[in-house]
């Protein structure tokens, strides 16, 4: 079982109420942020996901 605490304090009301999305990994909060937070590196948050987690690819190598 997964679990998580998010501390709202600092969040705008209308935001922080039960229901709404929060964000871990996207558009706003990369790998590697979320590892400096987190005091790692990118491949150790990518790596410790597990296979439970939606997955999406985008892009391809060609488009590099």
């Amino acid at each position: 079982m997964d679990f998580i605490v998010l501390d709202v304090t600092d969040a705008p009301q209308a935001a922080a109420k039960r229901g709404e999305w929060a964000e871990i990994l996207g558009e706003q909060i990369s790998v590697d942020e979320l590892a400096a937070r987190a005091g790692t590196i990118g491949y150790e948050i990518l790596t410790r996901l597990g296979a439970r987690y939606e997955r999406r690819y985008v892009g391809s190598l060609t488009d590099i």
